[in-house]
């Protein structure tokens, strides 16, 4: 053994010395650290290594911890697959942008509409607030303010052939007043359908906005008031002519009768509208308007808004006359002894002229409306079932209704007039936004209303007894009652004057100012001091004390003021 390690040392000694040597850079200094140093790999060209080669050593690997105890393949869980990068879809295009871009502008109403015109929506809403005072014998209308007026309406106009309008009004008990759809197929035939004010007299045709006293001269039967139903209508010959023909129910609006009609007659009206001088440059008749127009209708029973609310006069708060024919003599719920009134037929006609000269205007207005066969009958019903039905009374009549009216704007201003009424001028210097005085009105109007004196015929009716049903008789609730039938009872004849102030202070504010006197002219007491043909005070208003209300008079004065403001 001593003699093998000593001929391995020196052969030891002999190899190591030549690796460094064939290692060492020959400009550097000697490195002293010690290398393990690995034969390298055979290759096939592979040869005895002589002394001075250079001898390659690979990276030596790690060398395993003993410490550490390797663990189980079986345990172990897979290593985590790197996470693939999320695709995220490509975003959704943004939806096309439908409708059409508008632009708002204020003119007589707050308008939206597109670039072309071809579209338009306008809102317009306007008040009515009154201070009303009465004076002169033994009035007992009662003096008081009152929102006279709230009006909120939308229309729309579309592509210049459809024109729709809803109009509600918030005064009093709130209703739909009007709500059209107008369809133009040319200037001379157009197709209006819905609730709309019936086509009969330019006083009544004016907006409530444009009026130019408190109240208008007369009201209904003389006036249509608004209706349900379908018109045609147009302009001919360069809008000289403007006719209207239509058809409608006959009852009023939807708030009088709203599941429709009471029976299944209907009302034509006719209406034409004349400027014979338009365009003819004949400037001192430029101004010329003549109109002609009618209703006709059957009936079957008095209807609430043209007969049994009365005719109101022109103070607002009074009534001109009552209808007379519904009255009551007993009723326990199920049997009632009453008289109530059957009607022919209702008939208006109507004639006017109206001139306009820059600030000056003249207005003459002739109406006329007829009825046939009025029928006042005693009834007695037991359920639904009528036991009798007596005539007591038959009369025709008619109504005549004449006004004449004169207005000058003393600050130079002019109205307009057409087929729909007249419309009131913007101020040339407006008080408000403006530095001027406004448009300054003064007016007049006298009014005649003369009723056939056979409508105030009357005839006393008692209660039915046993002894009118024969051997079986009902019930008898109205025994020892009596009533006095009339169609009428009120003023045969009745002389309204007005005079009137009106300051518009700007296109959205006008303050009206108006003296109305009233005068019965058949007005005659008997000798126990019951008064007879006079006009019925506070007959309109909501006089809580019976005994007053509708107390017959000679003569009324009203005098009140009126703001009305449009947005």
């Amino acid at each position: 053994m001593k003699a093998l390690m000593t001929f391995l040392m020196p052969c030891c000694f002999l190899g190591v010395c030549g690796v460094a040597q064939a290692q060492t850079p020959p400009a550097t200094a000697p490195d002293n650290t010690s290398k393990l140093v690995t034969p390298p790999t055979a290759t096939p060209e592979a040869r005895p290594m002589t002394f001075g080669d250079t001898l390659t050593v690979p990276e030596p690997t790690a060398t395993p911890d003993p410490r550490v105890v390797p663990a189980d393949p079986l345990t172990v869980p897979p290593p985590e697959a790197t996470p693939m990068p999320r695709v995220l879809p490509e975003p959704a295009a943004a939806p096309a942008k439908t409708g059409l871009p508008l632009t708002v502008s204020y003119k007589d109403g707050l308008t939206f509409s597109d670039a072309d015109k071809n579209l338009e929506l306008k809102l317009n809403a306007s008040g009515q607030f009154d201070a009303r005072s009465y004076y002169l014998d033994d009035s007992v209308a009662p003096a008081s303010f009152d929102m006279r007026r709230g009006r909120l309406s939308l229309s729309a106009k579309l592509y210049g052939f459809a024109t729709l309008q809803v109009m509600g009004a918030f005064e009093d008990q709130p209703h739909l007043r009007s709500a059209t759809c107008d369809l133009k197929f040319h200037e001379a035939l157009r197709l209006t359908v819905g609730q709309m004010k019936v086509p009969f007299s330019t006083q009544w045709l004016t907006s409530d906005t444009n009026v130019d006293f408190l109240e208008y001269a007369g009201a209904e039967p003389i006036y249509t008031s608004i209706d349900r139903g379908v018109q045609v209508w147009g302009d001919l010959f360069g809008k000289r002519i403007t006719y209207t023909l239509g058809a409608f129910n006959g009852t009023g609006l939807d708030i009088d009768t709203n599941k429709g009609d009471i029976d299944n007659y209907k009302d034509v009206a006719g209406r034409l509208f004349l400027q014979p001088f338009k365009g003819l440059e004949i400037n001192a008749l430029e101004g010329l308007y003549l109109v002609g127009q009618g209703t006709y209708g059957r009936q079957s029973v008095p209807t609430r808004r043209y007969e049994t609310r009365g005719l109101a006069s022109a103070d607002f708060a009074s009534q001109v006359w009552r209808w007379r024919t519904e009255q009551t003599l007993g009723t326990d719920g199920r049997n009632t002894d009453q008289i109530a009134a059957r009607v022919d037929a209702r008939s208006r006609w109507g004639a006017e002229l109206h001139y306009l000269n820059g600030p000056f205007n003249l207005a003459v207005e002739w109406l006329h409306v007829r009825y046939e066969d009025i029928g006042i009958y005693h009834q007695y019903y037991s359920g639904a079932k009528r036991l009798k039905n007596d005539l007591v009374l038959m009369q025709d009549g008619d109504i005549d209704s004449i006004t004449g009216t004169l207005s000058l704007f003393l600050t130079g201003e002019g109205k307009t007039l057409d087929n729909n009424g007249y419309k009131q001028p913007a101020p040339k210097a407006p008080f408000i936004g403006g530095d001027g005085m406004g448009a300054i009105e003064l007016l007049g109007r006298f009014t005649m209303t003369r009723t056939a004196d056979d409508l105030f015929n009357t005839t006393k009716v008692t209660g039915y007894v046993a002894e009118d049903f024969g051997t079986k008789p009902p019930t008898i609730v109205g025994e020892g009652n009596s009533v006095t039938a009339a169609v009428l009872d009120g003023a045969p004849k009745l002389y309204e004057a007005s005079l009137g102030l009106n300051w518009t202070l700007s296109t959205n504010v006008r303050a009206m100012f108006t003296g109305t006197y009233l005068l019965a002219a058949n007005y005659k007491t008997d000798d126990n001091g019951v008064a007879a043909n006079g006009l019925l005070s506070g007959g309109s208003s909501d006089l809580a004390y019976p005994l007053k209300k509708n107390r017959q008079i000679e003569r009324e004065l009203l005098v009140g003021a009126r703001l009305i403001f449009k947005i």
